[in-house]
C-alpha cells in the first residue's frame, strides 16, 4: 500500500522525478569530465611517443606542435568519449549504490530506469555529437593534419639527413647518403621496404632534393645510378637496370601517420565521400573495394552510436553490481572497452570479406552490448538489486 501511495505521489509530481533524474546525471558529470581529461592526456602522450622522431625534429617550432595537437583533437575525442562516459557511469552510480541511494529511490516506488533518463539523454547527446565529428570534423582534421605533417617532414629533411646515417622517416623507403651539401647529395642509396611492386635497391652517384609547396611528397632528381630488384626470386638472372638521369616521387604526410598508427587510410573521407567512392568502385567492377568503403560508412555510424550503447550498459552494470569500488569500476570499464573493439574488429573484418552484411558486421559490438544491457535492465526493473 505504501509503495502504491509513493508511486502515486511521484506520478502526480513529475518535477520530483526529474529532480532525482537530474541528481543522477550530476553525479556522473564530474567523473566524466575528469575521465575525459585523463584519457585525452593519455592519448596525447601515446601519440607524442609514436611520433617523437617527427615532433623532436630539427625544424619543429611551437606553432607546429600547437597545430598538430589541435588537428589531433577530433580523433582523440572520438576515442576518449565512450570509455570516459562508461567509467563515469560506473564510478558515479557505483557511489550511489554504495550509499544505498538506489535502494531509497526504489523504496519510494521510483524505477531506476526513470531515474536514469538524464544519463541516457546525455548518452544520446554525446552520440549525436560524436556522429557529427565522425562525419565532418574527423575528415577535415585528418586532411589538415597530413598537410601540416608533410610540411614539417619537408623542413626536417633539410636538417635531419646526415652523411653516413640511415634515414627511415620516408614512407616505405630507407635513405642513406654518403655526402651532403645542403640539398645536393653524393653517393646515395635508397631501399624500398615493400615486397610487392617494389623498386628494390637504388643507388645513384648524385641526387638533388626538391620540396614542392602544398604537396604531400618530395622529389628526388637522380643522376648516374642503378636499380636492383633484390625482391625478385628469379635464379636464372639478376634483374637490374642502369639510368643516366631520373626523377622519383616519395610520399610523406599520410603515409607517415598510417605507418606509425596515428591515422587510418579512410579517415580523410566524409560519409558522403565514402558512399560516392563505394558507388564508383562498384561501377568499375571492383566489388571488394566497393564493399570496403560501404563497411567503413557503416562503421563510422556504429562508432557514433557507442556512447548511447555504453550509457545503457553502464547503468545496468552500475545499478545491479557496483557498490562504489573504483578499482572494480575501472577494471570493468577496461574489459568492456577492449571487448567492444575486439567484437567490432571481428564484425568489420567479416563484413569486408563479404561473410556478413555490412550493417550487421559494423554494428555487431553495439548489438551484443545492447542485448546484454537489456537483459540487465530486465532484472533491475524486477527489483532484484544486489
Amino acid at each position: 500500500m505504501k509503495g502504491n501511495i509513493s508511486e502515486t505521489i511521484l506520478e502526480r509530481k513529475p518535477s520530483k522525478v526529474w529532480r532525482l533524474s537530474r541528481y543522477v546525471l550530476v553525479e556522473t558529470l564530474l567523473p566524466f569530465g575528469a575521465a575525459l581529461l585523463f584519457f585525452l592526456l593519455l592519448l596525447f602522450s601515446m601519440a607524442f611517443l609514436r611520433g617523437s622522431d617527427l615532433l623532436l625534429g630539427s625544424a619543429i617550432q611551437l606553432e607546429d606542435l600547437a597545430a598538430i595537437g589541435f588537428f589531433f583533437l577530433p580523433q582523440f575525442f572520438i576515442q576518449a568519449i565512450p570509455i570516459a562516459f562508461l567509467l563515469a557511469l560506473l564510478l558515479g552510480i557505483g557511489r550511489m549504490n554504495e550509499d544505498r541511494e538506489i535502494r531509497a529511490m526504489q523504496a519510494l516506488g521510483l524505477s531506476p530506469l526513470r531515474a536514469a533518463w538524464g544519463v541516457i539523454g546525455l548518452g544520446l547527446a554525446l552520440s549525436l555529437l560524436l556522429t557529427g565529428a565522425l562525419a565532418y570534423a574527423l575528415p577535415w582534421s585528418t586532411r589538415n593534419l597530413w598537410h601540416v605533417t608533410s610540411e614539417l617532414l619537408k623542413r626536417n629533411l633539410r636538417g635531419d639527413i646526415k652523411p653516413g646515417v640511415f634515414y627511415d622517416q620516408l614512407t616505405r623507403y630507407v635513405l642513406f647518403v654518403d655526402e651532403v651539401d645542403e640539398q645536393n647529395w653524393k653517393r646515395l642509396w635508397l631501399y624500398d621496404t615493400r615486397q610487392e611492386d617494389s623498386l628494390g635497391l637504388l643507388n645513384a652517384k648524385e641526387g638533388r632534393l626538391e620540396l614542392p609547396e602544398g604537396e604531400e611528397a618530395i622529389w628526388l632528381h637522380l643522376k648516374e645510378g642503378e636499380i636492383h630488384n633484390i625482391h625478385n626470386d628469379s635464379v636464372s638472372s639478376y634483374p637490374w637496370a642502369r639510368f643516366e638521369e631520373g626523377k622519383l616521387r616519395l610520399e610523406l604526410g599520410r603515409g607517415y601517420f598510417q605507418r606509425n598508427s596515428l591515422g587510418r587510410a579512410l579517415d580523410e573521407y566524409t560519409l558522403e565521400d565514402l558512399q560516392r567512392l563505394s558507388k564508383e568502385a562498384k561501377e568499375r567492377g571492383s566489388k571488394k573495394e566497393a564493399l570496403r568503403f560501404h563497411v567503413a560508412w557503416h562503421w563510422r555510424l556504429a562508432q557514433g552510436v557507442a556512447p548511447l550503447v555504453f550509457s545503457i550498459l553502464g547503468l545496468a552494470i552500475a545499478f545491479r553490481y557496483l557498490r562504489g569500488s573504483k578499482a572494480i569500476g575501472s577494471l570493468i570499464t577496461l574489459v568492456a572497452y577492449v571487448a567492444y573493439y575486439i567484437l567490432a574488429r571481428i564484425g568489420v573484418s567479416m563484413a569486408e570479406e563479404g561473410v556478413w552484411a555490412a550493417a550487421f558486421g559494423a554494428h555487431l559490438a553495439n548489438l551484443i552490448f545492447l542485448a546484454t544491457a537489456l537483459v540487465g535492465w530486465r532484472y533491475i526493473e524486477r527489483g532484484r538489486l544486489l
